[in-house]
C-alpha cells in the first residue's frame, strides 16, 4: 500500500471519528458507519473499540488501523471537555471485586482460581476467551441476527434447562431474579452468535459436508459407564446372559455406574466422538451390544438403538454442519489469539 494510500486512510479514519464525537454516536451507530469507511479501504484492516464512562455519560472511541505486514496505527479524537483515552485507564483495588455477601467480598482472581482448583473446569476458561473472540467477530463484520436467530437462542435456552411450558420460564426467571430486559440483552447476544455462525458458513455448507462424508451420522444408543476395566468385562458378560436392560437397572439401583453428564441415552454425531469407538458403534446394528470401550472418562458398556444416516438437506443436519465449520474457525482464532488475564499471571 502506497503512503498515498495509508494518508487518505488516516485522514479519512480522523474525520470519522470526529463526526462520532460531533454527533455523540452510540456503539451500534459507530459500527454501521464504520462498514462504510472499511469499503472505502478495502486494503486495511479497519477495528473500532470504545469505552464508556458512566459518569459523565461519553463514548470514547478509538480506530485501529491494520495494513498487511505493517504495524497498527492507534487513532483517537477526544472532545475539549473529556477525558483522553489513555487516561481511562486507572484501575481501583475493587475493580477486582466480583461479589459481596453479608460484608464478605470474593475478588475475581479468587473465583477463577476456586472453578479451576475444585471444579478442574477448563471449558470455563475456554469459554470466556471465546466470547470474547465471537464478539471482536461480532463488531468487525457488523453482525446483526434476524428474528429467526433470536427464536432459536431463546429455544436452545429453554431446552437446556427443561423449560417447556411459559409457567415453567416465568418461575424460573423470577427465581434467579432475571428480568425481561436482562433475558432480552442475554438472547440478543447468543442470537448474534448463531448469525455469526451463518456468516463464517456462509455458502460453504454443500462443500463442507461432502468432504466430511458420514461424520454427521448420528448414533441413538444406551450407555452404561464403570471406572474399572474389570468391572466393564464383567457387566458385558452379565449383559450377554440377562439383557442390557435388565443389567442397567440392576446397576443403577445399586448406584455402581458412573454418573453421565447427557444421561444414560443419548444421540451422538460420528464427527463428536473418538475415531475408535466411532469405528465400532457406527459399523452396529440396531440392538448390539458393544464394549468395553475406554477413554479418559472409564470404561462403557453401550447398546446401539438406532443408527440414524445424515440427510444433507435437513435441516439439524445443515446446523451440526455450520456449527463444526464455527468451531474449527473458533479453534483457529483461538490458537491465534493474545490472552491476557487480569485475575491473575498470564497463562493462568
Amino acid at each position: 500500500m502506497t503512503d498515498q494510500l495509508v494518508r487518505r486512510a488516516l485522514d479519512d479514519t480522523l474525520t470519522f471519528l470526529g463526526t462520532l464525537v460531533r454527533d455523540a454516536a452510540q456503539p451500534p451507530e459507530a459500527l454501521a458507519r464504520l462498514a462504510l469507511l472499511r469499503l472505502q479501504h478495502p486494503g486495511l484492516d479497519l477495528d473500532l473499540v470504545w469505552d464508556a464512562s458512566p459518569y459523565p455519560s461519553t463514548v470514547h472511541f478509538d480506530a485501529l488501523l491494520r495494513a498487511p505486514g505493517a504495524d497498527t496505527v492507534s487513532l483517537s479524537v477526544c472532545p475539549v471537555d473529556d477525558t483522553p483515552w489513555p487516561l481511562r485507564g486507572v484501575r481501583l483495588a475493587s475493580d477486582h471485586d466480583l461479589v459481596r455477601v453479608n460484608g464478605e467480598t470474593l475478588k475475581v482472581r479468587e473465583a477463577m482460581e476456586c472453578l479451576d482448583f475444585l471444579w478442574n473446569e477448563a471449558r470455563i476458561l475456554q469459554a470466556l476467551v471465546d466470547l470474547c473472540l465471537i464478539e471482536e467477530a461480532v463488531k468487525r463484520w457488523s453482525i446483526v441476527p434476524a428474528a429467526e436467530h433470536t427464536q432459536r437462542a431463546l429455544d436452545a435456552f429453554r431446552s437446556a434447562r427443561g423449560l417447556l411450558a411459559a409457567s415453567d420460564m416465568h418461575t424460573w426467571m423470577h427465581a434467579n431474579a432475571l428480568t425481561p430486559d436482562r433475558l432480552a440483552h442475554m438472547m440478543h447476544g447468543r442470537a448474534q452468535e448463531f448469525a455469526l455462525r451463518e456468516h463464517i458458513a456462509r455458502e460453504g455448507v454443500g462443500a463442507y459436508a461432502d468432504a466430511h462424508p458420514r461424520a454427521f451420522d448420528v448414533a441413538h444408543l444406551a450407555r452404561m459407564r464403570v471406572r474399572t476395566r474389570e468391572r466393564a468385562y464383567q457387566l458385558a458378560e452379565q449383559v450377554s446372559q440377562r439383557g442390557f436392560h435388565e443389567v442397567m437397572e440392576d446397576e443403577f439401583s445399586a448406584r455402581r455406574l458412573v454418573a453421565l453428564r447427557h444421561g444414560s441415552l443419548e444421540a451422538v454425531r460420528r464427527r463428536d466422538i473418538s475415531p475408535d469407538h466411532a469405528a465400532h458403534i457406527f459399523a452396529a446394528a440396531a440392538r448390539d451390544v458393544i464394549g468395553p470401550l475406554e477413554s479418559d472418562a472409564g470404561f462403557d458398556i453401550v447398546r446401539v438403538i438406532r443408527i440414524e444416516i445424515a440427510d444433507p438437506h435437513h435441516a439439524s443436519t445443515r446446523h451440526a454442519v455450520v456449527d463444526a465449520m464455527f468451531d474449527e474457525w473458533l479453534g483457529a482464532r483461538r490458537r491465534a489469539a493474545t490472552i491476557e488475564w487480569f485475575w491473575g499471571p498470564a497463562g493462568a
